[in-house]
């Protein structure tokens, strides 16, 4: 650990958040959004308010991974009859009705063109986990431009320091990358920022006040920083970027009307000390 500049965004204009205004809503580049043939996402939960925005402003398709939500099928029949054998009606009611519920809510976002896929994000092909670049041939997305946002809780890394991974960022124009547990893994999350900025500008960062933070020594400027313990980062493609976007003052972080705390009953994280001037 040396220092923090690695991280340091660019100051811009035009960014948007999407989303809603807790955990869930992340900020973006705007005017890239019209370029955008489809929103990919990894690791959605149950709040997809970021891509039902996406869909909703720009009206493209959104496709959708997460392998955790259930098992192989919304229906787990073994567990279902189970449940029936026990006698545990109220159980079995309220199973049915989340089966239900699912299913309802899941053909409600299909047809307006936002698809679940029931897998996750890996290195390699697995039961319930595929390569992006594999995702990126089932859903005939190759050579279209993406919007990538990936939220595994963890799995990043090993996805990030995958070569192959690299491989198919040409058509991803922007990037959202939730970083978790960097007080563990910090050296590995400078390493992959350090790469992706080869081809990326930072234009936002924010920090999760879920994860809470940990104490940094930074050698440059030879002071201790608290750094959130899980960080949202917002990377656009270089050349993306207007000029007449790029401003030379810094805003505070986190930035008003764009930054909210993702957990509502506690304060937002400061940032302020990657503020940085872009003249």
């Amino acid at each position: 650990m040396e220092d923090i500049n690695f991280l340091k965004p660019i100051s811009i204009k035009h960014k948007v958040r999407l989303g809603p205004n807790m955990d869930g809503g992340y900020v973006i580049y705007e005017p890239v959004l019209s370029d955008i043939d489809a929103l990919v996402t990894y690791g959605v939960g149950w709040e997809v308010g970021f891509e039902e925005h996406f869909n909703e402003i720009t009206g493209r398709r959104v496709v959708m991974f997460d392998p955790t939500m259930f098992g192989k099928y919304i229906l787990d029949f073994k567990l279902f009859k189970a449940l029936l054998q026990k006698g545990l009606i109220k159980a079995v009611f309220e199973y049915s009705y989340f089966v239900w519920e699912t299913w309802t809510e899941l053909n409600k976002l299909r047809r307006r063109k936002i698809i679940f896929v029931n897998e996750g994000i890996g290195i390699k092909c697995s039961e319930k986990y595929n390569t992006l670049e594999n995702h990126l041939k089932q859903h005939q997305l190759i050579d279209k431009q993406i919007l990538l946002k990936i939220d595994i809780e963890g799995d990043e890394y090993s996805v990030f320091e995958n070569n192959d991974t690299f491989d198919h960022f040409k058509n991803v124009n922007q990037m959202i990358i939730e970083f978790h547990n960097l007080h563990v893994f910090f050296p590995r999350f400078k390493k992959i920022i350090c790469r992706l900025r080869e081809d990326y500008e930072i234009v936002h960062i924010h920090g999760n006040n879920w994860g809470g933070e940990f104490s940094f020594t930074d050698l440059v400027e030879d002071n201790t920083i608290l750094i959130p313990k899980v960080l949202e980062v917002t990377l656009v493609q270089k050349g993306r970027i207007r000029q007449d976007d790029i401003v030379e003052e810094s805003s505070s972080n986190p930035s008003e009307n764009l930054d909210y705390p993702n957990n509502p009953n506690s304060h937002d994280l400061s940032l302020n000390y990657l503020l940085i001037n872009n003249c």
